[in-house]
């Protein structure tokens, strides 16, 4: 396992501890109706914010795991690449290239590398065509 996946393991038994005791004190304050003591409720306001952020940080992790394998705005740029190219005739609209390149320089896609990918996506989709 690599460090990230450690990470986002440590991450899973926190959240599920936190889960357990803000489940247990929601129960507590079930039972105690209106008697409840206020630092039951406060904890279990704070457990819930501290679950959330830590959700939110698990998220994070796991996108930074996929943007590790391929960059976010070469993965934005491949969707666009697909739907541009995906046409009835086979081929783009002056409109979608235009679109096309203005993505490419939003994202900062070099040349050479948006020549690759749209290699790669014309192939994909010459695939899907036959198969």
């Amino acid at each position: 396992m690599d460090e990230r996946s450690d990470e986002k393991a440590a991450l899973g038994k926190i959240i599920y501890a936190d889960r357990q005791r803000r489940a247990a004190l929601r129960l507590q304050a079930a039972q105690q109706g209106s008697s409840t003591r206020p630092e039951i409720s406060i904890e279990i306001e704070e457990l819930t914010t501290k679950i959330n952020t830590e959700e939110e940080e698990l998220r994070l992790l796991e996108i930074e795991g996929a943007v590790d394998q391929w960059p976010l705005p070469e993965a934005k740029y491949r969707e666009l690449l697909a739907e541009t190219w995906n046409t009835d005739r086979g081929l783009p609209t002056t409109v979608g290239l235009e679109h096309l390149e203005r993505i490419r320089l939003e994202l900062a896609v070099k040349r050479e590398r948006a020549q690759e990918l749209e290699h790669d996506i014309r192939a994909r989709l010459a695939e899907d065509t036959f198969l």
